[in-house]
């Protein structure tokens, strides 16, 4: 897994009184810092070290392991981390005051970031994990990619913590969907005109920070209809037998979940080496039971189109965001 690291210039300040004691007591505090990694991908409005703008971080200092109850008093309260140019981030200016590490055995801290224009109502609960809510556009082009960063049991001396700075790994928390084309003959030339899956729950929803990725409530979404933005390629992908449907720019960016019964319908037509339409018109595929969009899974649908009558079938190929390697799942 390929992942980009810059460092993002940081001088950290103090806020809570509650937890202010635990600094004090350090003979040679150490200053808290950050660094940055965001997973790669090849999409353009991916976010990635070139695009990921400004960020905000909440921290808490805990037990040495955090069980799950009372955060207590935020210690770094929304702290804004700003960039003119994605090479490099610094504290905002308006804030004066520097965080330490807590120098106790018994104690850590609790990290939690996100992206200061796409996130405004970050809570923290009397017990638990933070969360968040986030509404996903309906077009593909208003779209984000949303990601995180959540870093647990920190301290001065933990894996990941270089003189005091600490790597904040940002992950995507969304789920990445594309399709490609397997041609069903392969004399006739195929044009694919539309792309829609229905019945997607999107909208609104909620966001928490509690398992390892995290996990989102869609109570409060609605039933979407989400439309591909089709840009047909013409070369066949390097060592596979399909070709893509969306340029770098194309993929839909959806709340993980559970997708079974839902309806792809593709809209194309063929024709032979005389030009004759063989088909024109829609064909639709129902994804198969445990069907699911995970938290930052890229999903790519590849799906063998017709002649002329013949059903259409689809093969979806799983990766996380970040490898290069698709796993392709048959789908009876």
């Amino acid at each position: 897994m390929k992942k980009i690291l810059f460092a993002a210039v940081a001088a950290m300040a103090i806020t809570g009184c509650s937890q202010n004691e635990e600094i004090e007591k350090a003979a040679q505090p150490v200053e808290i810092g950050f660094g940055t990694i965001v997973k790669t991908t090849t999409r353009a409005v991916v976010t990635n070290k070139a695009n990921l703008g400004d960020f905000k971080v909440h921290s808490y200092i805990t037990g040495a392991t955090y069980d799950g109850t009372a955060l207590g008093n935020a210690y770094m309260n929304g702290v804004l981390y700003k960039t003119s140019d994605n090479l490099t981030w610094t504290k905002d200016a308006g804030d004066t005051k520097t965080y330490y590490w807590p120098s106790a055995s018994d104690k850590s801290v609790q990290f939690f970031a996100y992206p200061s224009t796409l996130v405004t109502d970050f809570s923290a609960p009397a017990t638990g994990y933070p969360s968040f809510t986030y509404t996903v556009a309906t077009t593909a082009a208003d779209q984000k990619d949303l990601v995180v960063a959540h870093e647990q049991n920190k301290t001065a001396t933990s894996e990941g913590v270089n003189n005091g700075s600490l790597t904040l790994g940002f992950k995507h928390i969304l789920s990445r969907i594309n399709f490609a084309y397997v041609p069903g003959a392969s004399d006739l030339t195929y044009t694919v005109s539309a792309i829609k899956i229905a019945d997607i729950t999107g909208g609104k929803a909620k966001y928490s920070f509690d398992a390892a990725n995290g996990q989102w409530d869609l109570t409060d979404g609605t039933s979407q209809e989400y439309a591909y933005t089709v840009k047909q390629s013409s070369t066949l992908v390097t060592d596979k037998n399909y070709y893509l449907l969306g340029d770098e720019s194309a993929s839909l960016m959806l709340l993980p979940q559970d997708v079974t019964s839902k309806v792809i319908t593709v809209t194309y037509e063929s024709k032979d080496a005389s030009d004759v339409i063989v088909f024109s018109g829609n064909k639709t595929v129902t994804l198969p039971a445990n069907s699911k969009w995970e938290v930052g899974q890229n999903v790519l649908y590849i799906l063998t189109l017709p002649a002329g009558g013949t059903e259409m079938t689809v093969v979806p190929a799983v990766s996380d965001w970040g490898n290069t390697d698709d796993k392709e799942n048959d789908a009876k």
